[in-house]
């Protein structure tokens, strides 16, 4: 039992991993709230479910879309870098920032291939290989940017204000 938490609290040690317990937990909190927003959204609206014609995952060799916009891929990449950037802090905890964010992003890609794929079931939403890319693109990007951010979170002391090119905006940077 005390083996167990003191492996647990090494692994949130915020010297060794730059994350606080209490960060990792508002973390957790917060990607499980987001998933439900992002069920709720991939799924909408919720009426008409139907066993889909063809195998479910077929939309994954499926050809390019004709009908896409780009309104669509900006919304489907910009909703799940706030997803990739929270598991990101989640699984650095316990992996490493690295690993980590590649944790983050294979998980955000796993859930995205469920949502098509559920999608198939309703007749109002089509499920689209694009989406799942601009999807899983949005994830690596939100997981990429949580590993300066949190470092430079995790490390006040090591904070410096500098001065940007216009001198107009301070630019905050951390020292790694």
């Amino acid at each position: 039992m005390d083996q167990a938490r003191g492996e647990q609290q090494a692994r949130h040690d915020p010297q060794r991993t730059g994350f606080s317990a209490n960060t990792v937990r508002l973390a957790w909190t917060l990607a499980l709230a987001y998933l439900l927003v992002i069920g709720y959204a991939s799924l909408l609206p919720f009426r008409d479910w139907r066993w889909p014609p063809e195998e479910i995952l077929h939309f994954l060799a499926a050809p390019w879309p004709r009908f896409i916009t780009p309104q669509d891929l900006a919304v489907n990449f910009a909703a799940y870098i706030p997803l990739g950037l929270l598991l990101s802090v989640g699984f650095g905890a316990r992996y490493g920032p690295a690993r980590g964010a590649v944790a983050a992003t294979l998980a955000a890609a796993l859930l995205s291939v469920t949502m098509e794929a559920v999608q198939m079931f309703l007749p109002a939403r089509i499920a689209s290989n694009v989406d799942l890319l601009a999807n899983t693109l949005g994830a690596l990007v939100g997981a990429l940017l949580a590993i300066p951010a949190l470092r430079f979170l995790a490390f006040p002391a090591r904070r410096k204000i500098v001065l940007g090119p216009d001198a107009l905006f301070p630019v905050a940077q951390a020292d790694v």
